[in-house]
């Protein structure tokens, strides 16, 4: 009898350690907070481009004014794949603590057919208006955060509207982006930029193996093969940056990015950094790009972000309503290799940027 009852203790036991960390998240009080996404760029109902931010929020129980959670295929701003209505429509009845604009990079005709190797075509919506530029400013309140991911200023949005975005956020974008890609013969890469690099060069795309490609905004190509450069992409903090994420840390990274410049003020937090080899080098300098490019920029007196990469943009399976200690995020970057960034850094940068805007309502 007491061999039996010391099996159903080491059972009950063990259900509930399994269960506490679901447990927990069920005790947390609910954190109500007026958040404001914008999403241009939804063209199916996976919706990728915001899909790592609404995972933190629900993680962190955090709900409209109203108590009801915030869901991600209904609050936000932007192109409603089954029912869309044209352009957006403003705003909040109280300006909300977070805007967070994810992607205005819009939706074209292919995309709807699931334009799985990204041939061009035609503009059904997308870019960030003037009118809606002006808008968001507006809903601005006092001590609203505004936060901004690539790609919110480049193509389609007008000359006029990013030079206004540059202004109020503190930085310039140089017009170039890039991305790593593990194997340059993936279907990953977009057959306009294959299109692109053969008509410059006049030669067939035979890369093969990792690489880096770049691209300006009038559509020249600049590629670095494995032999102009170690590993991959790494996003890195900085000192600042460090101090004000505690828990984040260094990953790699392989989204698209943009090259951005700080302005005045402007705190760079993380970098981009490749590790070139002397042609790999030589390549960039020839083509007036660095060897490490600004990932995130904050300007603590205006309370803006730019995160100069996809960084919402994630495939995450997790289930989000658990708690666990911080070590174990990290442990997540393993269990979940392709999203490595998302837990590594992500993750504990919007949880600090979180929880500051919950201190700051207190």
């Amino acid at each position: 009898m007491k061999f039996n009852l010391a099996i159903y203790g080491a059972i009950f036991a063990l259900l509930l350690l399994i269960g506490a960390p679901f447990f927990f998240w069920y005790l947390k009080p609910a954190v109500p907070m007026g958040v404001a996404v914008i999403d241009k760029t939804v063209p199916n109902a996976d919706y990728r481009e915001h899909n790592g931010l609404f995972w933190v929020l629900e993680h962190h129980k955090i709900t409209n004014m109203d108590g009801e959670p915030y869901e991600k295929d209904k609050d936000y701003y932007g192109y409603q794949p089954d029912e869309f209505s044209g352009d957006l429509e403003f705003w909040p009845p109280a300006p909300p603590d977070l805007i967070y604009l994810a992607d205005t990079y819009g939706v074209y005709s292919e995309d709807v057919n699931e334009n799985s190797r990204g041939d061009r075509s035609s503009l059904l919506y997308g870019g960030l208006t003037e009118q809606e530029w002006e808008a968001i400013l507006q809903a601005r309140a006092k001590d609203t955060v505004l936060l901004m991911e690539f790609n919110s200023i480049a193509s389609p949005t007008k000359n006029s509207v990013r030079k206004s975005v540059e202004e109020s956020m503190s930085f310039e974008w140089s017009g170039w982006i890039g991305r790593y890609f593990p194997d340059m013969q993936d279907r990953e890469i977009p057959s306009w930029l294959i299109n692109n690099y053969q008509d410059q060069y006049q030669q067939q795309w035979k890369f093969e193996g990792e690489g880096i490609v770049f691209v300006d905004e009038n559509d020249k190509v600049v590629v670095l093969d494995s032999g102009d450069f170690d590993g991959e992409v790494y996003f890195q903090w900085t000192k600042e940056g460090r101090n004000h994420y505690p828990y984040a840390r260094n990953s790699s990274y392989g989204y698209w990015f943009d090259i951005v410049e700080p302005n005045s003020g402007a705190i760079v937090e993380a970098n981009y950094h490749v590790n070139l080899k002397d042609n790999g080098r030589q390549i960039l300098k020839d083509h007036g790009l660095p060897g490490k490019f600004p990932a995130v920029i904050h300007h603590p007196q205006n309370r803006t972000y730019y995160f100069a990469g996809d960084y919402a943009d994630v495939e995450t399976t997790s289930w989000p309503k658990w708690v666990m200690p911080n070590v174990f995020y990290e442990m997540m970057a393993f269990i979940e290799p392709k999203e490595a960034f998302f837990w590594s850094s992500y993750f504990p940068m919007m949880t600090q940027i979180l929880q500051e805007i919950e201190q700051k309502d207190k």
